[in-house]
């Protein structure tokens, strides 16, 4: 009976122990899957916080690039910004108001450059040069008679009023080569400008 008794409490002993360590691993499991998911609900946070950081960042680049001021303190959030971008982190990127301002002055240059030199011509040869510079005779976009400098600078000059510089750029690429050359100033802070868009629109993307 004495060792009937003490198989008994030894099994009841086994017994007890296993539904403690069964329980010990429910709630191990139950605690690993709220660790797990507790981590995810960390990464989910993160991950938001971190997007939302970017867009501020965007947002303070794109009034920043739009107002010329320097892009720097929101260049900050974004390390891996591109050359066109962290090249205004400290000096004031170009805009379409000022664009729009120093346009004039270049036309005039370009003008002036494209202009034929009228050392030695007669006085009918100068006529005709100065009434080319005033009248032009056009075929489509084609240019039959007159001053075609001035006809691309004329349609460089709306497509910037229209806000569309990669056409204003396209225009005074036809420029004869000394137009381009007194324009050359002016299109590299246009370019600048594109560039600096394009690459903001595509860290967006992104």
């Amino acid at each position: 009976r004495h060792g009937a008794a003490e198989r008994a409490e030894a099994e009841r002993i086994s017994a007890a122990t296993t539904g403690l360590e069964a329980r010990l691993r429910g709630a191990e499991s139950q605690l690993a899957t709220r660790l797990s998911a507790l981590e995810a609900a960390q990464a989910r946070v993160a991950a938001v916080e971190s997007r939302a950081t970017r867009l501020a960042a965007f947002d303070g680049l794109r009034l920043r690039l739009d107002a010329g001021q320097p892009l720097g303190p929101s260049l900050a959030a974004l390390p891996a910004a591109p050359a066109a971008l962290t090249r205004f982190a400290t000096v004031a990127p170009p805009t379409e108001a000022s664009l729009r301002l120093s346009f004039d002055a270049a036309a005039r240059a370009a003008r002036a450059a494209s202009e034929p030199a009228r050392e030695g011509q007669g006085m009918l040869d100068s006529a005709v040069s100065r009434l080319s510079g005033l009248v032009t005779v056009r075929r489509g976009d084609q240019v039959v008679w007159g001053d075609a400098a001035a006809a691309e600078i004329e349609g460089a000059r709306r497509a910037l009023e229209a806000g569309d510089i990669d056409a204003t750029l396209a225009r005074i690429d036809r420029l004869p080569p000394a137009a381009k050359a007194a324009m050359a100033e002016w299109v590299a802070q246009a370019k600048a400008l594109g560039a600096a868009r394009a690459a903001l629109a595509s860290l967006a993307a992104g």
